[in-house]
């Protein structure tokens, strides 16, 4: 009996771990940067709704050369949009991105491009 109780408080245990290191690893925090440009000093807004697994993250407006911090967990897609243009681009996959504590992304009328450090522009691109 006192056997049976010990395996039972180990997988317990074990459960517990597992469940959470899983939680933790499925957390993201993602930076989105707007570098849509104009012809003159000012940009476009860019306009952002993003949803993380079953989780709506809401609806943004970031301005030129402002950023939006979004955290939420598993693959996040976003829909893009500024002017009469709009754009849908998964954000997060963790196939592409792997654990990414935070993802930093450049967003322009051409492509989004992940950063590794604010004010870089082209890192690694792809395309809509």
């Amino acid at each position: 009996m006192a056997l049976r109780r010990h395996f039972l408080l180990v997988a317990i245990i074990l459960t517990l771990i597992i469940t959470n290191s899983v939680t933790k690893s499925d957390k993201v925090h993602v930076r989105i940067v707007n570098f849509l440009e104009l012809k003159t000093e000012s940009g476009l807004e860019l306009f952002v709704q993003c949803i993380s697994k079953d989780h709506d993250l809401g609806e943004h407006t970031i301005g030129y050369n402002s950023e939006l911090e979004n955290p939420g967990d598993g693959p996040i897609s976003c829909i893009f949009a500024w002017d009469a243009d709009h754009r849908i681009f998964d954000i997060y996959r963790q196939e592409r991105d792997g654990t990414c504590p935070e993802c930093i992304w450049g967003i322009t009328r051409e492509k989004p491009c992940r950063l590794f450090s604010r004010g870089e522009r082209e890192e690694t691109c792809y395309s809509w």
